[in-house]
């Protein structure tokens, strides 16, 4: 597969939708970014999980795919986020 993209004034590229389609990229997925001699080669960043919103409104995460150990780094944000929830509920309870 084939075709030409045109950068913005800020640097930006969209992804042909035939390529997001066939690599299943999502809106918010992260690509690896490399050079190749001449050549600028971007890949998808394997994700072995994803942060969902719990009814009760706490992030949880949902693997995806095979059950492969998920690296220490999603833990840091899932950490992150569930003490951003935390902080939200705590300034609303306080206005």
């Amino acid at each position: 597969m084939k075709t030409t993209a045109q950068m913005d004034q800020a640097g930006r590229l969209v992804v042909p939708k035939a390529f997001r389609d066939a690599l299943r990229l999502r809106p918010g997925d992260r690509l690896r970014v490399r050079t190749e001699g001449d050549s600028l080669v971007l890949e998808p960043e394997p994700v072995f999980a994803e942060t969902i919103q719990a009814a009760d409104g706490w992030p949880l995460l949902k693997s995806r795919g095979k059950h492969e150990p998920l690296p220490l780094s999603y833990f840091h944000e899932l950490i992150d986020e569930g003490r951003e929830h935390r902080h939200r509920e705590a300034t609303d309870d306080e206005s």
